[in-house]
């Protein structure tokens, strides 16, 4: 949190205040910032990244505490890291195999796109699902997916709209995208040794082409 402390003016007598500029907490980025400003004040007092250290900070904990070294981490919460000279691979073909075989996906026929690109979803009160907790779930866990496959953000952004009411147009439309990662299992989220931490993002502006808010 960011912050400056300041006398109210016209009362000298006045309580200090905190007048808050920026907040961390609860946001995305907060660890990173925090990391971040970890890191540079470190290395501004004469720090130097090596595992030396590291070795040495495990046996001083270890002494006092009951620690479990595990290494380098492979495997954490769905999630498959990949270490190599050229950087870290994420990956969630474990989690994505599992989610093909719990809705018997499997033996269909992969999918070379995400989403059919004529289809145009929207809500309606035709053929309802009788248990729309399965489309649910699938989109939910479509969601978690995304850490590592930014290529289905936006599919999966529009199936979340229709949780509410899903039809069975809606549930063809997410089995469709289980048929996409089935063909993509290998692809993952590579982040280079060498990068220089910018993102590129592109955008291609459709106007009014949703029929659900004409956007």
């Amino acid at each position: 949190m960011k912050g400056e402390y300041e006398e109210k003016a016209g009362d000298s007598n006045s309580k200090l205040v905190c007048k808050l500029q920026k907040s961390l907490y609860r946001i995305r980025q907060a660890s990173r910032q925090w990391n971040l400003k970890f890191t540079e004040c470190l290395l501004q007092n004469g720090f130097s990244h090596t595992k030396i250290l590291i070795y040495q900070l495990k046996a001083i904990l270890s002494t006092a505490l009951k620690l479990k070294d595990l290494d380098n981490l492979q495997y954490f919460l769905g999630l498959e890291i990949t270490r190599s000279t050229k950087g870290i691979v994420l990956a969630q073909r474990k989690l994505m195999l599992e989610m093909l075989e719990e809705y018997e996906m499997l033996g269909a026929k992969p999918s070379s796109i995400p989403m059919e690109v004529n289809v145009k979803l929207v809500h309606t009160e035709d053929n309802l699902l009788n248990d729309p907790g399965i489309y649910g779930q699938i989109v939910r866990k479509l969601m978690y997916v995304t850490l590592t496959r930014p290529d289905i953000t936006y599919s999966v952004h529009v199936l979340s709209q229709f949780m509410d009411k899903p039809t069975q147009i809606h549930i063809e439309a997410a089995y469709k995208e289980l048929k996409y990662l089935k063909g993509t299992l290998g692809q993952g989220l590579f982040m280079s040794a060498n990068s220089n931490m910018k993102i590129t993002a592109y955008s291609d502006s459709d106007w009014a082409d949703c029929q659900e808010t004409r956007r």
